[in-house]
Protein backbone atom coordinates (compact mmCIF):
# COMPACT_ATOMS: atom_id res chain seq x y z
CA UNK A 1 0.00 0.00 0.00
CA UNK A 2 1.15 3.44 -0.91
CA UNK A 3 1.14 6.76 1.35
CA UNK A 4 -2.53 8.00 1.34
CA UNK A 5 -3.68 10.43 -0.28
CA UNK A 6 -4.58 13.46 1.43
CA UNK A 7 -8.07 14.35 0.09
CA UNK A 8 -11.68 14.52 2.11
CA UNK A 9 -13.47 11.61 0.39
CA UNK A 10 -17.41 11.34 1.28
CA UNK A 11 -19.53 8.60 0.15
CA UNK A 12 -23.37 8.96 0.31
CA UNK A 13 -24.14 5.14 -0.73
CA UNK A 14 -25.90 3.33 2.10
CA UNK A 15 -24.40 0.29 1.11
CA UNK A 16 -20.85 1.11 0.93
CA UNK A 17 -21.31 3.04 4.37
CA UNK A 18 -22.36 -0.06 6.43
CA UNK A 19 -19.52 -2.67 4.84
CA UNK A 20 -16.30 -3.05 6.78
CA UNK A 21 -15.05 -4.50 4.14
CA UNK A 22 -15.81 -1.26 1.55
CA UNK A 23 -14.87 0.95 4.46
CA UNK A 24 -11.40 -0.55 5.35
CA UNK A 25 -10.56 -0.53 1.88
CA UNK A 26 -11.32 3.33 1.45
CA UNK A 27 -9.33 3.93 4.72
CA UNK A 28 -6.11 2.24 2.99
CA UNK A 29 -5.79 4.72 0.47
CA UNK A 30 -7.50 7.80 1.74
CA UNK A 31 -6.65 9.92 4.52
CA UNK A 32 -9.95 11.93 5.07
CA UNK A 33 -13.35 9.96 4.80
CA UNK A 34 -16.28 10.46 5.34
CA UNK A 35 -19.57 7.92 5.79
CA UNK A 36 -23.88 8.24 5.27
CA UNK A 37 -23.98 7.19 9.00
CA UNK A 38 -27.59 8.05 8.48
CA UNK A 39 -28.43 5.34 5.94
CA UNK A 40 -30.73 7.06 3.83
CA UNK A 41 -30.72 8.64 0.72
CA UNK A 42 -29.63 12.38 1.33
CA UNK A 43 -31.95 15.21 -0.03
CA UNK A 44 -30.09 18.25 -1.83
CA UNK A 45 -29.93 20.10 1.39
CA UNK A 46 -28.61 17.46 3.35
CA UNK A 47 -25.82 16.32 0.48
CA UNK A 48 -24.53 20.10 0.34
CA UNK A 49 -24.16 19.69 3.98
CA UNK A 50 -22.23 16.33 4.35
CA UNK A 51 -20.19 17.44 1.03
CA UNK A 52 -19.18 20.41 2.36
CA UNK A 53 -15.32 20.81 2.07
CA UNK A 54 -15.22 17.24 -0.03
CA UNK A 55 -12.41 16.95 -2.55
CA UNK A 56 -14.70 13.77 -3.85
CA UNK A 57 -17.64 11.85 -3.56
CA UNK A 58 -18.49 8.36 -3.72
CA UNK A 59 -22.41 8.64 -5.05
CA UNK A 60 -25.37 6.62 -5.23
CA UNK A 61 -28.71 7.80 -5.94
CA UNK A 62 -28.67 10.86 -4.52
CA UNK A 63 -29.17 13.92 -7.34
CA UNK A 64 -26.11 16.02 -8.58
CA UNK A 65 -27.75 19.23 -9.97
CA UNK A 66 -26.67 22.64 -10.39
CA UNK A 67 -27.77 24.07 -7.41
CA UNK A 68 -25.53 21.66 -5.23
CA UNK A 69 -23.08 21.75 -6.98
CA UNK A 70 -23.02 25.67 -7.15
CA UNK A 71 -22.48 25.67 -3.18
CA UNK A 72 -19.46 23.08 -3.01
CA UNK A 73 -16.81 24.96 -4.96
CA UNK A 74 -14.14 22.28 -3.15
CA UNK A 75 -15.43 19.23 -5.19
CA UNK A 76 -13.36 18.12 -7.60
CA UNK A 77 -14.87 14.67 -8.97
CA UNK A 78 -17.88 12.27 -8.36
CA UNK A 79 -16.76 8.71 -8.94
CA UNK A 80 -20.36 6.23 -9.04
CA UNK A 81 -21.35 3.40 -6.80
CA UNK A 82 -23.34 1.46 -9.86
CA UNK A 83 -23.78 1.72 -13.27
CA UNK A 84 -26.89 4.46 -13.22
CA UNK A 85 -25.81 8.01 -14.39
CA UNK A 86 -29.49 9.52 -14.39
CA UNK A 87 -29.01 11.40 -10.97
CA UNK A 88 -26.35 13.47 -12.72
CA UNK A 89 -26.42 16.63 -14.40
CA UNK A 90 -23.12 16.41 -16.63
CA UNK A 91 -23.50 20.39 -17.55
CA UNK A 92 -23.48 21.38 -14.55
CA UNK A 93 -20.65 19.01 -13.63
CA UNK A 94 -18.70 20.54 -17.21
CA UNK A 95 -19.64 24.28 -16.01
CA UNK A 96 -18.43 23.89 -12.41
CA UNK A 97 -15.52 21.82 -13.81
CA UNK A 98 -16.20 18.07 -11.59
CA UNK A 99 -14.74 15.13 -13.62
CA UNK A 100 -17.46 12.53 -13.30
CA UNK A 101 -15.85 9.00 -13.19
CA UNK A 102 -17.74 5.51 -13.39
CA UNK A 103 -17.38 2.08 -14.76
CA UNK A 104 -20.25 0.83 -16.78
CA UNK A 105 -21.06 -2.91 -15.92
CA UNK A 106 -19.52 -3.83 -13.30
CA UNK A 107 -22.72 -5.37 -11.81
CA UNK A 108 -23.77 -6.74 -14.71
CA UNK A 109 -23.24 -10.44 -13.49
CA UNK A 110 -25.45 -9.99 -10.54
CA UNK A 111 -28.05 -8.43 -12.52
CA UNK A 112 -28.05 -11.35 -15.03
CA UNK A 113 -28.02 -13.53 -12.39
CA UNK A 114 -31.22 -12.21 -10.86
CA UNK A 115 -33.44 -11.49 -14.37
CA UNK A 116 -32.18 -15.69 -14.36
CA UNK A 117 -33.53 -16.19 -11.05
CA UNK A 118 -36.98 -14.08 -12.22
CA UNK A 119 -37.02 -15.96 -15.73
CA UNK A 120 -37.39 -19.67 -14.09
CA UNK A 121 -39.26 -18.53 -11.04
CA UNK A 122 -42.16 -17.00 -13.77
CA UNK A 123 -42.21 -19.69 -16.38
CA UNK A 124 -42.72 -22.56 -13.44
CA UNK A 125 -44.05 -20.77 -11.34
CA UNK A 126 -41.96 -20.65 -8.22
CA UNK A 127 -43.18 -17.93 -6.48
CA UNK A 128 -46.60 -18.04 -7.14
CA UNK A 129 -46.99 -21.45 -5.74
CA UNK A 130 -44.48 -21.29 -2.98
CA UNK A 131 -46.44 -17.99 -1.68
CA UNK A 132 -49.84 -20.56 -1.53
CA UNK A 133 -47.94 -23.24 0.39
CA UNK A 134 -46.62 -21.14 3.23
CA UNK A 135 -50.51 -20.07 3.58
CA UNK A 136 -51.41 -24.02 3.34
CA UNK A 137 -52.42 -24.08 -0.14
CA UNK A 138 -50.92 -26.84 -2.37
CA UNK A 139 -51.54 -26.18 -5.87
CA UNK A 140 -49.31 -28.82 -8.07
CA UNK A 141 -48.59 -26.31 -10.85
CA UNK A 142 -45.30 -26.37 -12.53
CA UNK A 143 -45.90 -24.23 -15.54
CA UNK A 144 -44.51 -24.24 -18.76
CA UNK A 145 -40.29 -24.74 -19.60
CA UNK A 146 -37.43 -22.03 -20.31
CA UNK A 147 -35.97 -24.00 -22.77
CA UNK A 148 -36.66 -23.18 -26.77
CA UNK A 149 -38.31 -20.34 -25.70
CA UNK A 150 -38.30 -17.03 -27.20
CA UNK A 151 -36.87 -14.15 -24.99
CA UNK A 152 -36.90 -10.23 -26.05
CA UNK A 153 -34.12 -7.95 -24.50
CA UNK A 154 -34.63 -4.74 -24.69
CA UNK A 155 -31.18 -2.98 -24.11
CA UNK A 156 -28.40 -5.26 -24.93
CA UNK A 157 -25.77 -3.65 -23.67
CA UNK A 158 -23.47 -4.96 -20.32
CA UNK A 159 -26.42 -6.53 -18.28
CA UNK A 160 -28.58 -7.76 -21.19
CA UNK A 161 -25.70 -9.57 -22.86
CA UNK A 162 -25.13 -10.96 -19.40
CA UNK A 163 -28.78 -12.05 -19.41
CA UNK A 164 -28.04 -13.53 -22.93
CA UNK A 165 -24.99 -15.56 -21.27
CA UNK A 166 -26.49 -17.23 -18.92
CA UNK A 167 -29.51 -18.33 -21.48
CA UNK A 168 -26.93 -20.29 -23.59
CA UNK A 169 -27.92 -23.21 -22.18
CA UNK A 170 -31.71 -23.06 -22.83
CA UNK A 171 -31.15 -22.74 -26.32
CA UNK A 172 -33.52 -19.95 -26.65
CA UNK A 173 -34.74 -17.52 -29.33
CA UNK A 174 -33.22 -14.22 -28.54
CA UNK A 175 -34.83 -11.24 -30.06
CA UNK A 176 -32.96 -7.81 -29.23
CA UNK A 177 -33.90 -3.96 -29.82
CA UNK A 178 -30.90 -1.39 -29.01
CA UNK A 179 -30.52 1.56 -30.30
CA UNK A 180 -27.33 0.65 -31.64
CA UNK A 181 -26.50 -1.56 -34.23
CA UNK A 182 -25.47 -4.68 -32.28
CA UNK A 183 -24.40 -7.17 -35.32
CA UNK A 184 -21.26 -8.22 -33.91
CA UNK A 185 -22.84 -8.81 -30.32
CA UNK A 186 -25.79 -11.06 -32.23
CA UNK A 187 -23.50 -13.04 -33.68
CA UNK A 188 -22.14 -14.30 -30.05
CA UNK A 189 -25.12 -15.34 -29.27
CA UNK A 190 -27.21 -16.41 -32.45
CA UNK A 191 -29.94 -13.34 -31.92
CA UNK A 192 -31.98 -11.21 -34.12
CA UNK A 193 -31.89 -7.52 -33.69
CA UNK A 194 -35.29 -6.63 -34.29
CA UNK A 195 -37.98 -3.58 -34.43
CA UNK A 196 -40.10 -2.97 -30.98
CA UNK A 197 -43.42 -4.18 -32.56
CA UNK A 198 -41.89 -7.94 -33.86
CA UNK A 199 -40.08 -8.41 -30.67
CA UNK A 200 -43.24 -7.71 -28.53
CA UNK A 201 -45.30 -9.46 -30.93
CA UNK A 202 -42.67 -12.63 -30.71
CA UNK A 203 -41.52 -12.75 -27.06
CA UNK A 204 -42.46 -15.51 -24.46
CA UNK A 205 -40.42 -13.21 -22.14
CA UNK A 206 -39.52 -9.87 -22.37
CA UNK A 207 -36.43 -8.37 -20.48
CA UNK A 208 -35.63 -4.23 -19.43
CA UNK A 209 -31.77 -3.70 -19.59
CA UNK A 210 -31.93 -0.03 -20.11
CA UNK A 211 -30.96 3.79 -19.04
CA UNK A 212 -33.17 5.84 -17.89
CA UNK A 213 -33.46 8.60 -20.44
CA UNK A 214 -35.95 11.05 -22.10
CA UNK A 215 -36.73 8.20 -24.61
CA UNK A 216 -37.47 5.15 -21.77
CA UNK A 217 -39.25 6.97 -19.32
CA UNK A 218 -42.73 5.41 -19.44
CA UNK A 219 -41.42 2.96 -22.38
CA UNK A 220 -43.28 -0.11 -20.68
CA UNK A 221 -47.29 1.55 -21.10
CA UNK A 222 -50.68 0.62 -21.75
CA UNK A 223 -49.53 0.26 -25.69
CA UNK A 224 -46.51 -1.63 -25.13
CA UNK A 225 -48.39 -4.50 -22.50
CA UNK A 226 -51.18 -4.44 -25.04
CA UNK A 227 -48.87 -5.85 -28.19
CA UNK A 228 -47.44 -8.63 -25.91
CA UNK A 229 -48.52 -12.12 -25.90
CA UNK A 230 -51.23 -12.56 -23.27
CA UNK A 231 -49.15 -15.71 -22.24
CA UNK A 232 -46.11 -12.89 -21.88
CA UNK A 233 -43.88 -12.14 -19.09
CA UNK A 234 -42.24 -9.04 -18.43
CA UNK A 235 -39.04 -8.29 -16.25
CA UNK A 236 -37.47 -5.08 -15.07
CA UNK A 237 -34.26 -4.91 -13.15
CA UNK A 238 -33.44 -1.66 -15.17
CA UNK A 239 -35.16 2.00 -13.87
CA UNK A 240 -38.49 2.13 -12.72
CA UNK A 241 -39.73 4.85 -14.31
CA UNK A 242 -39.02 3.09 -17.46
CA UNK A 243 -42.58 1.21 -16.56
CA UNK A 244 -45.94 2.48 -15.86
CA UNK A 245 -46.35 0.77 -12.86
CA UNK A 246 -50.64 1.96 -13.21
CA UNK A 247 -50.42 -0.01 -16.84
CA UNK A 248 -48.79 -2.93 -15.58
CA UNK A 249 -50.98 -3.00 -12.66
CA UNK A 250 -54.72 -2.88 -15.51
CA UNK A 251 -52.20 -5.36 -17.69
CA UNK A 252 -51.86 -8.05 -14.91
CA UNK A 253 -55.46 -7.46 -13.10
CA UNK A 254 -57.02 -7.91 -16.56
CA UNK A 255 -54.99 -11.05 -17.73
CA UNK A 256 -53.36 -9.13 -20.47
CA UNK A 257 -50.05 -10.63 -19.98
CA UNK A 258 -49.17 -13.72 -18.20
CA UNK A 259 -47.05 -12.25 -15.12
CA UNK A 260 -44.20 -9.68 -14.31
CA UNK A 261 -41.52 -9.58 -11.92
CA UNK A 262 -40.52 -6.00 -11.21
CA UNK A 263 -37.06 -5.30 -8.70
CA UNK A 264 -37.11 -0.99 -9.58
CA UNK A 265 -39.62 0.97 -8.99
CA UNK A 266 -40.36 4.84 -9.44
CA UNK A 267 -40.75 5.30 -5.92
CA UNK A 268 -38.83 3.25 -3.76
CA UNK A 269 -39.78 1.54 -1.60
CA UNK A 270 -42.91 1.33 -3.13
CA UNK A 271 -46.59 2.02 -1.95
CA UNK A 272 -48.63 0.26 -4.11
CA UNK A 273 -49.97 -2.78 -2.42
CA UNK A 274 -52.83 -3.51 -4.72
CA UNK A 275 -50.24 -4.11 -7.54
CA UNK A 276 -47.39 -5.57 -4.96
CA UNK A 277 -49.83 -8.14 -3.67
CA UNK A 278 -51.03 -9.23 -7.38
CA UNK A 279 -50.61 -13.44 -7.63
CA UNK A 280 -49.36 -12.72 -11.19
CA UNK A 281 -46.21 -10.31 -10.15
CA UNK A 282 -43.25 -11.14 -8.66
CA UNK A 283 -42.17 -8.08 -6.55
CA UNK A 284 -38.43 -7.73 -5.29
CA UNK A 285 -36.73 -4.81 -3.27
CA UNK A 286 -34.02 -3.43 -5.87
CA UNK A 287 -31.62 -6.19 -5.27
CA UNK A 288 -30.31 -6.94 -8.67
CA UNK A 289 -27.20 -5.25 -8.35
CA UNK A 290 -26.25 -5.65 -5.04
CA UNK A 291 -25.18 -9.14 -4.09
CA UNK A 292 -22.51 -9.04 -2.06
CA UNK A 293 -19.75 -9.50 -4.82
CA UNK A 294 -20.97 -7.12 -6.53
CA UNK A 295 -21.27 -4.18 -3.84
CA UNK A 296 -18.03 -5.44 -2.92
CA UNK A 297 -17.00 -5.00 -6.72
CA UNK A 298 -18.85 -1.58 -7.36
CA UNK A 299 -17.12 -0.07 -4.03
CA UNK A 300 -13.58 -1.23 -5.11
CA UNK A 301 -14.45 0.11 -8.56
CA UNK A 302 -15.59 3.59 -7.54
CA UNK A 303 -12.14 3.77 -4.97
CA UNK A 304 -9.93 2.84 -7.46
CA UNK A 305 -11.39 5.58 -10.05
CA UNK A 306 -10.52 8.42 -7.45
CA UNK A 307 -7.40 7.00 -6.50
CA UNK A 308 -5.97 6.69 -10.25
CA UNK A 309 -7.86 10.32 -10.34
CA UNK A 310 -6.01 12.13 -7.53
CA UNK A 311 -2.64 10.08 -8.71
CA UNK A 312 -2.21 11.02 -12.64
CA UNK A 313 -3.43 15.08 -10.99
CA UNK A 314 -0.17 14.83 -8.58
CA UNK A 315 1.95 13.80 -11.78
Amino acid sequence: MGALLNMRVSVTSKAFSKNDYLIRYLSENFLDINLNNSLHKLSDDELIVFLKDSDAVILALEEINERVLRALPNLQVISKFGVGLDNIDFAACQKYGVKVLHRPGVNRFAVAELTLCLTISLFRNVFYTASKLSTGNWIKNGGRGLFGKTIGIIGFGNAGMAFADLLAPFDCNLKVVDILDKKLELKKYKAEQVNLEDLLKASDLISIHVPLTIETVGMVNHSFLDAMKESGYLINTARGEVVDLIALREALLNNKIAGAALDVYDVEPPTDYELLRLDNLIPTPHIAGNSYEATKAMGESAVDLLCEYFKERNN
